[in-house]
Formats: C-alpha cells, sequence, structure tokens
C-alpha cells in the first residue's frame, strides 16, 4: 500500500492498534509501519516522544530537526511536547510548516480520528526517514530499468564479476530512491526560497532606482533653479550699481547744496565747454 492509499483508506477515522487506549497517535504510526512501510513494530512505548530513542535502527533513518531541515512525505515526525510527546506521517512541509497526517493532537483521551493538521517546528524532535521503498511509488520508467537489472542479475550464470556488482549496486541504489527524492525536494524549496528572495530584492532595487531618478529629477530642477536666481541676482547687482552712479553723479548736479563760489565755477567750466564745441 501506498502513502496515498493509507491517506484515502484513514481520513477520518480512527486507527486504534493495540486495542487499548483508543485511537492514540502511535497506533496510527504502527498502522503506518504495518500496511505500508512493511516493518516488524518497535518496541512498546510508555508516549510517542520515546519512539525518538526505540526506533527499529535498520529500519529507518534518524534526522534532527534543525532550522535548514525539513521532513518529505512519508517521514515519521516525532515531538516531545506534553507528557508523551506527539508522533504523526508527514504529508508536506516546507522550511516554515509541517503538515501531517495524525490523530489524537488534541483529544488526548484516544477519541480522535486521522486527520490532515498543519504545525510549526516548535517543539519537534526530528522524524525518521524509512529506508525502504515502495514499487507502487515509482515511475513506469524506474520500475522497467529495475526489472530488466534484476533479470539480467539472475541470468548472469555465472556471474559477470564487474556487471554483477554493478548490478547489485544498482538495485541496492533503488533502496535509496526515497532519499534522492527527499533530498531533491529539499533542494526544490531552498531554490523557491532563494528564487523568492531574489525576488524581493529586485523589488525593493527596483524602488530605490525609482527614487533616485527622482532624486535626480529634483536636483536638476534645483539647479535650473539656482541658475535663474543666480541670473537675476546678478541683474539686480547691475541694476544697484547703475542707480548709485546716476546717484552719485545727481548729487553732484544738486546745485541746491553747492556754494556760491562752487556754482560759479562749475557754471564757467560748462560755459567753456560749450564754446569750444561750437568753435
Amino acid at each position: 500500500m501506498t502513502y496515498k492509499k493509507f491517506k484515502k483508506k484513514w481520513l477520518g477515522k480512527p486507527i486504534d492498534w493495540d486495542k487499548k487506549w483508543g485511537a492514540q497517535c502511535v497506533d496510527a504510526y504502527r498502522m503506518y509501519c504495518h500496511e505500508v512501510l512493511k516493518l516488524p513494530q518497535s518496541p512498546l512505548v510508555k508516549g510517542a516522544k520515546n519512539i525518538w530513542d526505540t526506533y527499529l535502527k535498520v529500519h529507518f533513518t534518524k534526522i534532527k530537526n534543525t532550522k535548514q531541515g525539513m521532513p518529505k512525505q512519508g517521514d515519521i515526525v516525532i515531538w516531545s511536547i506534553k507528557k508523551y510527546g506527539h508522533v504523526g506521517i508527514c504529508d508536506k512541509a516546507t522550511l516554515n510548516t509541517v503538515t501531517c497526517f495524525e490523530q489524537n493532537w488534541k483529544e488526548l483521551d484516544g477519541s480522535g480520528v486521522m486527520e490532515i493538521r498543519q504545525h510549526h517546528y516548535k517543539g519537534i524532535l526530528g522524524w525518521l526517514t524509512p529506508n525502504v521503498y515502495n514499487t507502487d511509488d515509482m515511475t513506469q520508467d524506474e520500475k522497467r530499468a529495475l526489472s530488466v537489472i534484476k533479470k539480467f542479475k539472475e541470468d548472469s550464470k555465472p556471474p559477470h564479476g564487474n556487471l554483477e556488482g554493478a548490478a547489485n549496486a544498482a538495485v541496492g541504489t533503488a533502496g535509496d530512491l526515497v532519499t534522492i527524492r527527499g533530498l531533491l525536494k529539499i533542494s526544490e524549496n531552498l531554490l523557491k526560497s532563494a528564487e523568492f528572495s531574489v525576488k524581493t530584492l529586485t523589488g525593493k532595487l527596483a524602488t530605490e532606482s525609482e527614487k533616485r531618478l527622482e532624486l535626480a529629477k529634483q536636483n536638476q530642477t534645483a539647479n535650473r533653479r539656482i541658475t535663474k536666481l543666480t541670473v537675476e541676482l546678478e541683474t539686480e547687482i547691475g541694476q544697484k550699481n547703475q542707480y548709485r552712479r546716476w546717484w552719485e553723479k545727481a548729487k553732484e548736479n544738486d546745485y541746491n547744496n553747492i556754494g556760491g563760489v562752487k556754482l560759479v565755477i562749475i557754471l564757467l567750466k560748462r560755459f567753456k565747454k560749450t564754446n569750444v564745441k561750437k568753435k
């Protein structure tokens, strides 16, 4: 049975494996090992969190919970929360959340049913990755390739040395198919995270570029305004100087402020200049 068929079979229903304490979370774990993984049961435990230390090491790989790690579909997720802990089967996961197929998260009396529930990683010890593969989860090309290799191995009489070794290695590698897919899934999620970061930074860069262009436009406007005001200032200074010259000249000709002798001298000078121009 595949995980998907297992989920379809038990969703919304209780699983009471040992027929003792009702539908507990450990019952779901044991039924999953029996129907999907087809593995012998691990020792009895007082609570779900004890599976972390009592699991059958030959059948699973233990992976501790880290910031960059996440389980893949079919992994067994183990919590250390509450008195007895909790266990569920990973349905999907991201770097921030893990969604599990589980039961008895809230109904501690064992009256719960199998459900899909999303969690954060707080309280999770880690997860157990099964060291088995199910041909039901393989693509048709993978099944054909495995079948050809197995047939080659069986028909090799006598064994063909390195060729048999290669066949054995290939068949053994199929057992790591689930692990490889998990690593690819993790890489895919990390890539998506990186792409999101790049997209975010690209948006910020575009915003800052727009701000820079706007400031450049404002700077150009300010420079034109400064140039215009400078010209206006220079014009005003020129006019002021002209007015000052006119004032000084007018002041010289202000006969009301000139004494009698000085006035006679000015008039004589002007008379003399007039006569010279006439000649």
